[in-house]
């Protein structure tokens, strides 16, 4: 009976263990996701201001 309590508990504790550790690995998922999707709507505000600038040297060299 003592042993059964002692192994219940230790699984108790890895349970709780990979639970903790679990959350904060969703934490650090959901931190990353929310960087990346900042430097993603940079990249894409980049990306339109260098289209905009070859549209316009396009138009420049076409007019010369």
């Amino acid at each position: 009976m003592v042993g059964q309590t002692v192994q219940s508990e230790s699984m108790e504790q890895k349970i709780n263990e990979t639970h903790t550790a679990s959350l904060g690995e969703f934490e650090l998922a959901k931190e990353a996701r929310t960087i990346a999707n900042q430097e993603l709507k940079e990249l894409k505000k980049i990306s339109s201001e260098v289209h905009q600038l070859l549209r316009e040297l396009e138009s420049k060299i076409k007019s010369s």
